[in-house]
């Protein structure tokens, strides 16, 4: 088969091949007049937990701060010491305050394992408490000839209300 030239008297035969049509209208692209700082930010709607006090409470990054003018205020940087921007997070209260582009990734960082999923660091075990039913650290095992396996304790497990 031999390619076909494109001169301007095939044009007209080769322009229903040229023509392109979404398959799915609404995954057209994006207008660049309409490409603003915040669709390329990759902290953007990151959700994250924040320290609030003495606790962490989770928040979702909504924005960049604007001034007076309405400019954003600070400039990214490859290097995370150097980056200056300045985000609106808002708390599931509805409260949004101002945190550093570095204040949120760290607490990202810290939330993250090597592969990529989320983690959270559990602080202490309040209220907790056993039955009879558990089994005793002395009969934990289920021997069978010279094979043993950890006895399970089939159980539901009971939760102090809060409001007692």
């Amino acid at each position: 088969m031999s390619p076909i030239l494109i001169f301007p008297q095939n044009w007209k035969m080769m322009s229903k091949y040229l023509e392109y049509e979404a398959i799915e209208p609404e995954a057209t692209q994006q207008d660049v007049d309409e490409v603003t700082p915040e669709v390329l930010d990759n902290l953007m709607s990151a959700e994250v937990l924040l320290p609030k006090g003495d606790i962490l409470l989770p928040a979702r990054v909504i924005a960049r701060k604007r001034n007076a003018e309405g400019n954003l205020i600070g400039t990214q940087h490859a290097n995370p010491i150097m980056d200056t921007r300045i985000y609106d997070v808002q708390f599931p209260d509805g409260h949004v305050e101002a945190y550093s582009a570095n204040a949120i990734a760290e607490n990202i960082y810290a939330q993250v394992d090597v592969d990529g999923q989320r983690f959270v660091l559990l602080d202490e075990i309040m209220d907790h408490r056993k039955d009879n039913s558990a089994v005793k650290m002395d009969n934990k095992y289920i021997k069978h000839g010279s094979n043993q396996m950890l006895r399970e304790n089939n159980s539901s497990v009971v939760f102090p209300s809060p409001l007692a």
